[in-house]
């Protein structure tokens, strides 16, 4: 599997992931608002049988890769909220909303068992920015929050190559939407003068990378390249 940069996709993306054997990635719930299905339509996100399913996108060459949509409301509790609160009030409202979000599936009457909710977020973010950093490196909370899921009678920790390999049957993509998790744009990275030359510039040592490996293929150097 493979978490892009930021969590940043495109359809351009897709074929050159599944190219070198990647299997899945991760991104944001705001990718796949953008995203559409295959009648053209952008998926509703708040449709929890929808966020809560990896996706299968389709590169410009027939290649596959199988996309997993980060809840965002879990994830940024995880991320910015939990840190300023107490371990057992925070890993109760953590198991509250993996419950709720179950309760929704049978609700609706699918099979929660064939369903994957995904928290992802930045390492940095919820152990350097937030109060974590304060409480014995998050070494409380950690503890309260692992014996609690061992312990659950319903939630089934796993991965996604795990839940993968269950051979699930996942719905698709027609066109994935382009962005990161930043508000599911690529504004941070891109758009201002400076970004657009950092980005050139390394077009440029791309290019001549792959121009120099097309003359010179067999040179000692191309290996520490």
């Amino acid at each position: 599997g493979m978490w892009p940069s930021e969590e940043a996709v495109s359809p351009a993306m897709v074929q050159p992931v599944s190219d070198v054997g990647i299997e899945w990635m991760v991104t944001d719930e705001e990718l796949l608002m953008k995203s559409t299905d295959m009648s053209g339509s952008n998926v509703d996100v708040d449709d929890v049988a929808n966020l809560a399913m990896p996706w299968i996108a389709t590169g410009e060459d027939g290649g596959e890769v199988a996309v997993v949509f980060r809840d965002r409301v879990i994830s940024d509790r995880v991320a910015w909220q939990y840190g300023a609160m107490n371990p057992e009030d925070a890993v109760t409202d953590f198991i509250s909303y993996i419950d709720d979000v179950r309760s929704q599936l049978k609700d609706a009457g699918e099979d929660p068992s064939e369903h994957l909710l995904t928290v992802a977020l930045d390492g940095e973010n919820w152990m350097f920015m937030s109060e974590f950093q304060h409480e014995d490196d998050a070494r409380p909370i950690m503890e309260e929050w692992y014996s609690k899921l061992a312990t659950h009678p319903t939630i089934m920790t796993t991965t996604p190559s795990e839940f993968l390999a269950k051979n699930t049957t996942l719905p698709e993509i027609q066109t994935i939407g382009t962005g990161s998790w930043i508000d599911g744009t690529l504004s941070t990275w891109a758009g201002e003068a400076e970004e657009s030359l950092g980005w050139q510039r390394l077009v440029e040592a791309r290019e001549a990378l792959t121009d120099f490996e097309a003359e010179n293929p067999n040179d000692a150097g191309l290996e520490a390249a």
